[in-house]
């Protein structure tokens, strides 16, 4: 029926967080921070591409909250425990690393702090991938599971929860986890 759209649902939801200090680890060019920015004391938007991070500043010129940094998701330019959100959606699919990656990002929470993952499961579709320079062919829930448990966090979920509806079918991984 008009207006139950999972955007419509997603949007409302996203009324009911309070954010805190956010750090989104290969933000692209803002759209998580265009989206969260409201909800959140400070939104930081870090991207290894300085031209992707001038794109994000363009696109959030006018929200005060949001900030910017180039930076390598393998080593954060951040001290330990100053964030209370980290998001990783989708950097891990560019990362030569992604234990490291993880590690960064929970060293940079703060205590009782949450990170947050998605990125796409194990498939065979290098071709695909390689018109986004996707360093690795996704990934296990158990892999992700282990790397956030071997960073010190609690896992809160580690799943894969959805299945693109068109070929290759791409199947997505989220995960949560939590500061101790």
């Amino acid at each position: 029926s008009p207006g139950r759209t999972w955007e419509a649902i997603s949007r409302s939801i996203i009324e009911c967080v309070s954010l805190g200090r956010v750090l989104d680890v290969g933000s692209g060019d803002g759209v998580l921070a265009e989206l969260l920015c409201e909800h959140a004391k400070q939104f930081t938007c870090l991207d290894l591409s300085p031209a992707v991070i001038e794109a994000a500043r363009r696109r959030l010129a006018d929200r005060a909250n949001v900030g910017f940094q180039v930076g390598d998701m393998h080593a954060l330019p951040f001290a330990d425990g100053v964030f209370d959100s980290v998001f990783m959606l989708h950097a891990l699919s560019y990362s030569a690393d992604p234990a490291l990656a993880v590690a960064q990002a929970a060293r940079v929470l703060a205590p009782g702090g949450r990170l947050v993952v998605a990125t796409i499961a194990e498939h065979e579709h290098a071709a695909t991938v390689a018109a986004y320079d996707h360093v690795n062919l996704g990934f296990r829930p158990p892999q992700i599971a282990a790397w956030l448990s071997q960073a010190g966090l609690s896992v809160d979920a580690c799943a894969e929860r959805a299945r693109e509806r068109h070929p290759p079918y791409f199947r997505l991984i989220t995960a949560s986890a939590s500061q101790r």
